[in-house]
């Protein structure tokens, strides 16, 4: 039986959690349960859970999935289920669907939750049917007090929801991992153990989540990877480094130099994909371009800080442009919209401007060279 245990030096997490490979694990089990609480009868119950979703066309997958494994003894106290993906060529979740019970006043972590994980953390290094299992939050909390880390926000929104246990189950297929699998509990401790007493319960359900991820447009774009795709993690927002991804981005389709631009607010520092923001904005700039005929233009790209997070804006006048031209124009940016480059970010035209918009993510220099998503409120708590 394979087995991972993660023990890096100077990093106390391998004691707080442990990697099984459900796959191998369920091959080799044979479990005795009342015959309403085999495996079968579980395999059974998210197979028809899954045609349903499929008939219907809707979605739903993490509250019916929590009402569902809510009937079996193994899984009975389960209260948060939720389903992410990897953002394509990044360190950024997404939470594709979230649901809890009727014992979690407040789900902190709702469908379109997004945040970054260390770009060098053992997370996405998992592989599909991988399982990750912690006891308590309480003691994941501390391991990075005792590093003198910035508390990860996830798993401070967790603890905050009153959660301790949980487990996280890799998704995708072969090598290559789309997402993962989230499951917690109220009670410490629940999960100890049950990738030996329960993996095919496991197996199941990480067929079951890799059938709806494979739906979702985060998996689409993920499984249109043949080969894993480098990850290029998050860095503090840099005017000039944009600028020069823009200009990079431009050159490959338009002659000369691009005349660009970009203004900034006094904005706190923030965390930036660099790389696929100029990509999106590359993309709207040479839509604009093609609709204005004109390449004498400078394009000005104001950054500043809205209640949604960050916006970029992109002004032009379009009042006197043909219909044709503005119906194409608009066609070019829903294109945009639905590719996998602009997975995370908002898009929104008007006659007179272009905004790209994303959550605000603030960049902690207490987490050195490897940025992600920190909760200042639970790192400042002792």
């Amino acid at each position: 039986m394979s087995t991972e245990l993660l023990r890096r030096p100077g990093n106390e997490w391998w004691a707080q959690h442990r990697d099984e490979d459900v796959y191998w694990l369920s091959v080799l089990q044979s479990v005795r349960n009342p015959l309403d609480q085999t495996p079968a009868s579980f395999c059974g119950q998210l197979s028809r859970l899954a045609n349903a979703s499929d008939e219907s066309g809707q979605g739903g997958f993490a509250k019916e999935l929590l009402n569902t494994v809510s009937r079996f003894d193994a899984l009975r106290d389960v209260d948060r289920v939720c389903l992410a993906g990897i953002v394509p060529h990044s360190n950024q979740l997404v939470a594709i669907d979230s649901a809890c019970s009727c014992r979690i006043k407040d789900n902190l972590m709702l469908s379109g939750y997004s945040c970054f994980v260390d770009p060098e953390g053992s997370l996405l290094q998992m592989r599909p049917g991988m399982l990750r299992i912690f006891a308590d939050t309480a003691n994941v909390i501390a391991s990075y007090r005792r590093e003198s880390r910035p508390i990860q926000r996830s798993i401070a929104k967790t603890s905050r929801m009153g959660l301790r246990s949980g487990f996280c189950m890799a998704v995708g297929a072969d090598e290559h991992t789309w997402g993962f699998l989230f499951m917690n509990s109220c009670r410490p401790n629940y999960f100890d153990g049950i990738e030996k007493s329960h993996a095919t319960h496991l197996s199941a359900l990480s067929i079951y989540a890799k059938s709806f991820l494979q739906s979702s447009r985060l998996g689409r774009s993920n499984q249109r990877k043949e080969q894993k795709p480098m990850t290029i993690p998050a860095e503090g927002f840099s005017p000039k480094r944009l600028l020069e991804l823009l200009k990079v981005e431009r050159n490959r389709f338009l002659p000369g130099e691009p005349k660009l631009q970009i203004k900034m607010e006094n904005i706190a520092p923030f965390l930036c994909n660099h790389l696929r923001l100029a990509k999106v904005l590359s993309r709207i700039a040479i839509e604009i371009r093609l609709v204005q005929k004109r390449s004498d233009r400078d394009l000005i790209l104001y950054v500043r800080r809205c209640d949604a997070g960050i916006v970029i804006q992109i002004p032009h006048d379009f009042e006197e442009t043909e219909p044709t031209m503005m119906n194409l124009f608009y066609r070019r940016v829903e294109e945009i919209c639905e590719s996998s480059d602009s997975i995370g970010f908002q898009i929104h035209s008007t006659l007179k401007e272009t905004q790209v918009r994303f959550p605000f993510e603030p960049l902690n220099p207490r987490c050195g060279e490897r940025f992600y998503s920190t909760d200042e409120e639970a790192s400042q708590r002792k």
